[in-house]
């Protein structure tokens, strides 16, 4: 009798998870490539994520995960590895379960720049505005620095930030900035190639928020200013309304969430980029993301 092989579980760890694509366009690239994987949603509140990850560990079939909001700087701590662009940009997104324990691994960071490319968009050179200063923000400004002239980070609250301060003091090249403190953001907003709104900020259901509601601010997008969200759902958040009413280009979110999803499947399966179906992804992610309204 055929001994029956051992599926690989792969998860996505998060709270709370809500809707997430992620699971459709992974199973439908293993299912394309005859994988024995399946990747699954486990909700998990920050309070239970040691608990969580030592009893996955515990269990063969278990062969990594995705970490999502509110984990990504929590895990990097659970790693008994780092990758050298997790452990510079203080975030993990990826783990994979290897014998001596987890690997913490970033493609936001990249995944992020590969969906500009895939626009056409190049970083190298710009002066970039970016509001956020959770996990993805922190990669997707170390991803972006060692390319662009300049890097403003805009958080909330400078004093709820130590970790990020401290973490981005060597770049040159990049300054947090405390929003609610900032008298010259009009100038910063009209200055900058690349204006990004790494928050959740207008993420459904929320989509009447955005994270720049002033009309004194709006005013200063300008045609030939490239406005990016990395919000996915809705693809049109009101940030992207707003910028191409005004007449910059906009660049939506779904574009990051495939490319760190295939970054994160290579880590997973071991196959190579060039070898992953793209457009099975792609098209699972499209075909799950709802119609505009």
């Amino acid at each position: 009798m055929a001994r029956q092989k051992m599926v690989k579980k792969i998860y996505l760890l998060g709270y709370p998870l809500g809707h997430s694509l992620s699971p459709a366009m992974h199973n439908a690239a293993y299912r394309a490539l005859g994988l024995d994987y399946v990747y699954e949603k486990l909700e998990v509140p920050p309070a239970d994520l040691t608990r969580v990850l030592a009893d996955l560990r515990s269990d063969p079939s278990f062969w990594g995960a995705n970490i999502t909001v509110p984990h990504k700087k929590a895990a990097v701590a659970l790693c008994a590895e780092l990758a050298a662009g997790a452990r510079e940009c203080g975030s993990v997104n990826t783990l994979v379960c290897r014998a001596g324990g987890l690997t913490g691994y970033s493609t936001d960071g990249e995944g992020y720049l590969r969906s500009l490319d895939m626009d056409g968009i190049d970083p190298r050179g710009k002066k970039i505005v970016l509001f956020g200063s959770g996990g993805a923000a922190q990669a997707m400004a170390y991803a972006l620095q060692k390319t662009a002239d300049k890097v403003w980070i805009i958080v909330r609250d400078l004093t709820k930030a130590p970790a990020i301060i401290r973490l981005f003091a060597k770049f040159p090249n990049l300054e947090i900035i405390d929003k609610k403190f900032l008298l010259n953001m009009p100038r910063l907003l009209n200055e900058a190639d690349l204006v990004i709104n790494a928050t959740s900020v207008g993420m459904l259901p929320d989509t009447h928020s955005t994270i720049l509601p002033e009309p004194g601010l709006l005013a200063q997008i300008r045609a030939g200013q490239i406005f990016s969200d990395i919000v996915y759902h809705p693809r049109r958040t009101l940030f992207l309304k707003n910028a191409a009413d005004r007449g910059a280009r906009t660049h939506e979110g779904w574009g990051m969430l495939l490319w760190q999803g295939v970054l994160a499947f290579h880590l997973f399966t071991g196959i190579p980029l060039a070898e992953i179906p793209l457009d099975i992804l792609k098209n699972s992610l499209l075909d799950n993301l709802p119609a505009e309204k």
